[in-house]
Formats: structure tokens, C-alpha cells, sequence
């Protein structure tokens, strides 16, 4: 595994287990689907959570959000839908996160963006 997919991996766990702290229950992880991938797929009370995480070892946290462009997005949009139609949750609410890991060891900084983007298409957004 090379580093950058090593503390992606690691962020990914430490998001994971930031979110069941705060209630939250794992459904799936690492879905890919549709031409795009979602790192963590949250159950929140009624509502299913499609979570993006972004780690970085340095200070540059504010950067690591910024990485969840509109390619990205749309991308994670896509399997987010392809995933709903599967598992029959489009009748359900549906949110979007961003869960930001910056730093190492025991002054890793955690920040999670609820609601961090609507549901995009070429065309635009319409759900959130």
C-alpha cells in the first residue's frame, strides 16, 4: 500500500470511529459505484450520510476541503445515487459530509462539515 492510500486508510478509520462517537452507524465503506467512490456511507437517526475523507499529515487542512472540488463532488453525487437507488433510499434523507484530518498522532485536529454540499450534477444542484 503506498503512503498516500496508507493514510487515507488510517483517516478513513479515525473518521469512522470520530462519527460512531457522535451516534452514527456504518453501513458501507470504500463503495465505489457509477464512476465515483464514497469513502463512508453513515446511517444518522432517518438520515443516510455519504462521507468524504480528507487527511493530511501538515498543516493544511483548509486545503484538504478544498480538494472536494466540483469534479469530486459530482463524482461522489453520482454513486451516492447509484448507491440510494440500490439499497431503496430515495425516499429518505440523503446528506452529504466532509470529515477533514489534519496532523498526526495525538495533535490530529479532526473537522467534520455536515451537510458540506448539496447533491450536484452537471447541470447543477437540486437536493441536499
Amino acid at each position: 500500500m503506498s503512503g498516500g492510500n496508507y493514510t487515507g486508510a488510517v483517516g478513513e478509520r479515525i473518521a469512522q470511529a470520530y462519527l460512531e462517537q457522535k451516534g452514527m452507524q456504518l453501513m458501507a465503506h470504500n463503495v465505489r459505484l457509477a464512476g465515483g467512490e464514497i469513502d463512508l456511507v453513515m446511517r444518522d437517526g432517518k438520515t443516510t450520510v455519504f462521507c468524504e475523507v480528507k487527511t493530511r499529515t501538515h498543516a493544511a487542512g483548509r486545503q484538504a476541503y478544498l480538494a472536494v472540488d466540483a469534479a469530486k463532488r459530482r463524482r461522489i453525487c453520482q454513486a451516492a445515487l447509484a448507491y440510494a437507488q440500490k439499497h431503496r433510499l430515495l425516499d429518505t434523507a440523503l446528506r452529504f459530509d466532509v470529515v477533514v484530518l489534519t496532523g498526526q498522532g495525538e495533535r490530529m485536529q479532526i473537522d467534520h462539515i455536515p451537510a458540506a454540499f448539496a447533491f450536484e450534477t452537471r447541470a447543477g444542484s437540486f437536493w441536499r
